[in-house]
């Protein structure tokens, strides 16, 4: 019946699927279409994250997975603050799985909204995340002598090692992670280091030498970054030697009822007579003449089966006074494999603590203390040990807590329906309230009083300090939810079974950090414990205020309404303090003799704060806690007087009474009234003939070149046009401003003129001597304000129609020596400490001008084979620089500020300087005035970083004293690297462009320091951030073996926005550094090479071969581990291309098609799983260093580890040096992620590659299966592909052949046996003995055995040197 029914529904199901749709057009997102692992759909309660790049897990139902896209969307207050819209990278959709890797996250709350197509609508999702940005640390690890120690937040951890016994002192070194952070310092017994971190490492530090003393030392640990600042503590032990016991544990025989006693446990038993200790203890060794045979021996004696004595103490407390003591043998032999040299050994012990081992039997519910010691040899049989280990039993039938959770994403108020739970033991708590979920096993009667109680009746943190209920001061406070409390089904271990909940919520601890909460259940105390961590991270969140935040103010406004307006855009800098365990330590001022905790510094003016919150731009106390603060309007004018315009230091410090935090953020006040000078459309600042009466621009007398005038004229008159402030249309309105303005405000508007010239200096405001006309409408009269406030020497004016000041200089003398006059000119608007407006004009008295740009003066010594020649002449027509014609740059911007620096100015560059002085000369014409000059230039080749050599492309070039060879087949041109995009002006192809070789630093790689030279705004931080990822992206296990050498050949054609439609490629390389807006020939952009788009990349039409010269100090038999790396400016690292090593020139040779940075580097170390290997660690450290292979984890190579199908793939392209071909929206297989990693083990490009060449095939259409293990018979099919092996095709020759070498070639699998044949003939993969004591037995194949990296590493490396890429390696 029930087969017939489900029959029916499948029918039913199919017709509905035919009725035709006819909804609409958007489908809520409650259907559930997309569905993400443990990423929250509630905006009140988001998943947190605290890593700024997450990938996404989970399924589709009924969506299209070619329509999908997501937003990433930011939210502040509930409202969107910036957003990255409709994405599509990254997502990848297998059946109803999806993955989308890496979405990049803003601070914050993030809503990301997931749309795809179902059917005729759309629908979509909404999930939201908590990207908290504060700085978090996490895998603390202590290492002494290659011993490593996790630092965990719970107890002492204790570090030991054999070189360090009887010592006072050792030096460890931590590592660890410091997510979010950018510097980490470390501080121990007075001393402190600090450390950086960033991305490219992985946020991973390392801190040595750490000094330890004997005994306990406090460790302080601090992690920064630009805003925030979080502390914790730990506590090490030096261990040096004494005896030591470990893994003890209480447990019930016959059972798998087990407990660590370090944590005082309770233990569940059926069987009270049964109860046992089991552990280990070090024992050190001692050396005794035992046999007065002269002979020391070790004592104990390891192989001698009488174990040691164990002294053990058993005291009941409270109530009691019986002890129960007495001594049993360990194991008969110590653990491992102990030798009679071994300084110490350890023993495994048990303890039976029934009722026949001690004098009275154990009990339920009571704490007993346990005492154990072992006799230290090395101290003449010594007893010592350890004391205070603590136990409970309880009975298993009787009610017990057998679960603590706490409920993830529960919010002050909010509801527990719906939250996962999440064990409360081992985890990480970011904030108070927490909700914890009791479950209690046999429960029994639930109805009414019957029900379990349960409470937290104490808590203690790793130091062993208490806090308990009973405390007349109260420290923490956990409450129970009755309402919320009752019977709950849950599945354990596959069985339906009932417990008991109880919901406590925590509204306050009395620890930060790592503590234990003891649970007690119907008035017993024990019953339970979980130790949990209150993350070192208090965190504030303004309610406006945010980093590098940009308030436009109106300088002119009058003060009070200025504070106003600011204030009410900084919402009286209200926020919100988070994420602090004790609220009671917020104190905004001092009170009840406590000190004030919480502070607020602008610009290192404290500002007084108070509890408060704004509620429609109003401060309220009502509805707020200790944690919300803001400016009282007391304190208003003492935030605003704090603050000034330009960038302002906001900074938020909470000091607790254990933990501090800073937060430092930046707050620009933008005036958006500048002065002017020039006022805008206006006819700017000029000097004109004293003969002139009205001032005139371009006055032929006064010819204008670059910034400087000319004239022969001994005089001249200055005019100029500024404003800095409406006065108004009329004579009225000019008045009554000026007469609401008191005398301090007037002072703030200043014209001042600082000139070299003999008329001196001038400084004028509004309160001085004012002319007002009006330009154009003569029927208003002109007049004049402050009459007698005279400026002697300087006449200001205003005109009524445009609202704008002028001044004129009248009858400046200029200097007779022909030197230059220089007028700079400032305007002010809010006094000399606010925004300044500022105009600099030079007048030189020569017949014809010009001026030498480039070279400048002090660099007329160079270390490159060319020179730039820039000159400007406003008046030239044209200019020859050795018999080079020039080409006219109008409004050229030398220093890169965006401002014209000289209108007309002419540039070549002038190659093929000799070795020595080169004199370079110029003609400016002009009419039939012609100006000829020279000047010398001296080329000193020195290969060092600056050193750059400028020549045409060709067949070969040999540079830097041959230490750089670059060759290329015949024909070689120049294209795009996406010349098969199917686009115009993609196939064009460039000849007869010049190449740039250069001399990088090692640091930075800069090549032109550009010395001498103004660097416009931010170029040092340009260098500085680019250089940086250069350094820090550098693998540490490599060291550079040569100089960085810097190629380039120029760019495309820019067919992007204006430039499309002029054919303006760059014809020849470049510094790797350029000015912002820097441009060439025709005005081509030139960006900096870490902004270069990838349209204008150029490639090489054909492989070349670039050779490399390393250290000649290096000795031979390092072939294996020397490779070049090229700077992968994409991805920004160092990409590994290995490269053929001739150890007799000192040379290696690697493919090139790409231009850009290369480094000889030499592999320093390798891993500590390749160095013990037992046969492949020379194999495996040549392809790592030959970048073949990449290491599995960042301290482990991975040997051991399979070998995927991928990485194999990848292994392969890399060892025939085979050129990347692919593209991303055309893959071979749906199962490979479009995604280019290079320190992954493989990524899309390798795959796609090898696929492309026929390397690989699927193991089902459109299917690769990337991270499945290769078996041996596969490897040998992709290695004969990929070599193009001849093979066998007679199955009579192949099946003798390889019975002939493996007694299991029947195993081997049809498509396999000619590959395998012929692999095995050439000797890269050899089978296995079939007895390793007698090889005449013959050997395996084992065709179908997953194939190990180590052994991968060798056959590709037998391959290659077969290839002459590699020597041979033994």
């Amino acid at each position: 019946m029930f087969k017939k029914f489900s029959i029916m529904l499948v029918i039913v199901a199919m017709a509905l699927q035919m009725v035709p749709y006819t909804g609409t057009s958007e489908v809520s997102a409650s259907t559930g279409n997309f569905s993400f692992n443990g990423i929250s759909t509630n905006q009140s309660s988001p998943t947190i994250v605290t890593e700024e790049r997450v990938t996404l897990t989970g399924s589709i139902s009924n969506v299209d997975p070619n329509s999908i896209t997501y937003d990433v969307i930011q939210l502040i207050n509930g409202e969107k603050a910036a957003s990255r819209e409709n994405l599509t990278s990254n997502v990848y959709v297998n059946g109803f799985n999806i993955q989308v890797f890496n979405v990049q996250l803003f601070p914050g709350i993030n809503q990301i909204t997931f749309k795809g197509n179902q059917g005729g609508g759309q629908v979509s999702s909404s999930f939201y995340i908590d990207f908290r940005n504060g700085p978090v640390f996490s895998d603390l690890v202590a290492s002494l002598y290659g011993n490593n120690f996790p630092l965990n937040e719970t107890g002492t951890t204790v570090v030991h090692s054999t070189q360090t016994n009887g010592l006072n002192q050792a030096d460890i070194s931590i590592t660890g992670k410091a997510m979010n952070a950018q510097q980490v310092t470390v501080i121990v017994n007075g001393s402190s280091k600090t450390y950086s971190v960033n991305t490219s490492n992985g946020y991973t530090f390392a801190a040595s030498p750490i000094t330890l003393r004997q005994g306990k030392n406090l460790v302080t640990i601090r992690v920064f970054n630009s805003t925030q600042t979080v502390e914790t503590t730990r506590e090490i032990a030096f261990y040096n030697g004494n005896v030591t016991f470990f893994d003890v544990n209480i447990s019930e025989d016959g059972t798998t009822n087990s407990e660590a006693l370090e944590y005082s446990p309770t233990l569940l038993v059926t069987d009270i007579s049964k109860v046992k200790v089991t552990g280990k203890v070090i024992v050190p060794s001692g050396r005794r003449d035992t046999n007065n045979d002269n002979v020391l021996d070790p004592v104990p004696f390891p192989t001698i089966t009488d174990g040691i004595d164990i002294r053990y103490d058993l005291s009941p407390k409270p109530g009691t006074t019986h002890t129960y003591a007495g001594t049993f043998k360990s194991s008969n032999l110590p653990t491992g494999n102990p030798q009679a040299t071994d300084t110490f050994f350890v023993y495994e012990f048990t303890k039976s603590l029934g009722a026949a081992d001690i004098t009275e039997p154990l009990t339920y519910n009571k704490l007993y203390s346990l005492s154990l010691q072992a006799p230290n040899e090395a101290k003449m049989a010594l007893f010592e040990g350890v004391s205070g280990l603590s136990f409970t039993l309880k009975a298993a039938n009787a009610p017990y807590i057998h679960q603590i959770n706490y409920l993830q994403g529960y919010k002050a108020g909010g509801t527990f329906n719906g939250l996962s739970a999440a064990p409360l033991n081992g985890s990480n708590q970011f904030g108070m309230p927490i909700a914890i979920e009791v479950l209690v096993g046999n429960p029994g009667d639930t109805s009414g009083t019957n029900r379990p109680t349960v409470s937290v009746d104490e808590i203690t943190n790793i130091s062993g300090l208490t806090r308990r209920s009973t405390d007349t001061t109260k420290t923490y406070e956990i409450i129970l939810e009755d309402g919320a409390s009752g019977l709950v089904s849950r599945t354990i271990n596959g069985t339906p079974r009932t417990f008991y909940r109880a919901i406590l919520i925590a509204k306050k601890l009395p620890f930060e950090g790592t503590q234990t909460l003891n649970f007690s259940l119907n008035g017993t105390i024990g019953a339970g414990t979980a130790t949990t961590t209150l993350l070192f991270g208090p965190f504030v969140a303004f309610n406006k205020v945010f980093d590098l935040m940009n308030l436009s103010v109106d300088t002119t406004v009058v003060e009070g309404t200025r504070m106003t307006t600011i204030m009410t855009q900084l919402d009286s800098f209200a926020g919100r303090l988070e994420n602090v365990n004790d609220i009671s330590e917020i104190r905004y001022v001092a009170e009840n003799g406590k000190a004030q905790t919480v502070f607020l510094y602008i610009n290192n003016t404290l500002v007084p704060l108070v509890q408060g919150k704004m509620v429609q731009g109003q401060p309220t106390a009502e509805n707020t806690t200790k944690q919300d603060f803001l400016v009282p309007a007391a304190a208003q004018k003492t935030a605003f007087d704090a603050l000034f315009n330009g960038e302002n230091e906001i900074r938020f410090v909470f000091q607790g009474a254990k933990s501090s935090y800073e937060k430092k953020l930046k707050l620009y006040l933008v005036p958006n009234n500048l002065p002017e000078i020039p006022a805008k459309d206006t006819m700017g600042v000029f000097p004109y003939s004293p003969n002139l009466t009205d001032p005139t621009p371009n006055d032929p007398e006064f010819p204008q070149s670059g910034s400087i005038y000319t004239t022969k004229r001994e005089t001249m008159n200055l005019f100029g046009t500024f404003d800095f402030i409406d006065l108004g249309t009329g004579k009225s309105s000019v008045e009554g401003k000026l007469n609401g303005m008191d005398t301090a405000s007037k002072e703030k508007y200043i014209l001042e003129i600082v000139s070299t010239s003999k008329g001196g200096n001038f400084k004028w405001d509004l309160t001085k001597r004012l002319e007002v006309f009006h330009s154009t409408d003569t029927t208003v009269p002109p007049f004049v304000l402050n009459v007698s406030n005279d400026v002697p020497g300087l006449r200001v004016r205003y005109d009524m129609k445009d609202q704008t000041f002028s001044f004129i200089l009248p009858d400046q003398k200029l200097n007779a020596d022909g030197s230059s006059s220089v007028y700079n000119i400032y305007v002010y608007n809010s006094g000399k400490t606010g925004p300044r407006a500022s105009y600099r004009i030079e007048v030189d008295p020569i017949a014809l001008p010009y001026e030498l740009v480039r070279p400048l003066a002090g660099k007329r010594i160079v270390n490159k084979n060319f020179v730039e020649v820039i000159i400007s002449a406003s008046g030239a027509e044209s200019v020859e620089v050795n018999k080079l014609k020039a080409e006219q740059v109008n409004n050229l911007d030398i220093d890169g500020d965006t401002v014209p620096d000289y209108p007309k100015a002419f540039r070549v560059t002038v190659d093929k300087l000799k070795v020595g002085t080169n004199k370079i000369s110029f003609t400016i014409t002009s009419g039939t005035d012609k100006v000829t000059d020279s000047f010398e230039v001296v080329y000193a080749p020195t290969s060092i970083p600056g050193a750059q050599f400028l020549e045409p492309m060709k067949n070969s070039h040999k540079v830097f004293d041959g230490a750089v060879n670059l060759t290329f087949a015949k024909g070689t041109t120049l294209v795009r690297r996406d010349y098969n995009v199917p686009q115009e002006f993609k196939n064009q192809v460039y000849t007869n462009h010049k190449i740039l070789f250069g001399i990088a630093n090692g640091e930075d790689g800069v090549v032109d320091r550009h010395e001498f030279e103004t660097l416009p705004a931010n170029f040092d931080a340009i260098q500085q951030g680019f250089g940086t990822r250069f350094r820090v992206s550098y693998p540490t296990r490599f060291t550079k073996a040569s100089n960085v050498y810097w190629i380039d050949a120029g760019l495309a054609d820019d067919i992007s926005g204006l430039s499309r439609g002029t054919y303006d490629p760059l014809t020849y390389g470049v510094d790797p550094y350029q000015f912002p807006g820097a441009t060439g020939p025709k005005g081509t952009k030139i960006p900096t090479y870490d902004d270069r788009p990838d349209e204008r990349e150029l490639v090489t039409s054909k492989t070349g071969k670039l050779t490399l010269s390393f250290d000649p100090k290096m000795r031979e038999g390092i072939n294996t581990l020397i490779t070049v790396f090229r700077y992968d400016v994409k991805n920004k690292v160092w990409e590994n291309m290995g490269g053929v090593v001739d150890s007799k020139k000192n040379t290696i040779t690697v493919p090139f098609d790409q231009f850009g940075y290369y480094v000889v580097g030499k592999m320093v170390y390798s891993f500590s799983d390749i160095t013990s290997h037992p046969y492949a660690r020379n194999y495996m450290e040549a392809m790592y260093s030959k970048g073949v292979m990449n290491s599995a984890g960042f301290d482990e190579f991975g040997g051991n580890m399979y070998i995927t199908r991928g990485e194999f793939a990848r292994m392969v392209v890399k060892a025939l040096e085979l050129p990347l071909d692919y593209e991303l929206s055309k893959p071979h297989f749906d199962d490979v992620p479009g995604i280019i990693n290079p320190d992954a083990l493989w990524d899309f490009r390798y795959v796609e590659t090898a696929a492309r060449k026929g390397i690989i095939r699927g193991t089902q259409p459109r299917t690769f299966e990337p991270s499945n293990t290769l078996t041996r018979a596969e490897g040998a099919v992709i290695i004969a592909r990929a070599l193009q092996m001849k093979l066998e095709t007679d199955p009579k020759k192949i099946d003798a052949a390889l019975s002939k070498a493996f007694k299991d070639h029947a195993s081997v699998s049809y498509y396999a046996k000619s590959s395998v044949a012929a692999i095995a003939k050439k000797g890269y993969i050899q089978g296995s003995p079939v007895d390793a004591k007698d090889p005449k037995k013959g050997y395996v194949f084992e065709p179908n055995s997953n194939l190990l990296r180590s052994d991968a590493a060798i056959i590709v490396s037998k391959m290659m040197k077969d290839l002459k890429k590699l020597p041979a390696i033994n």
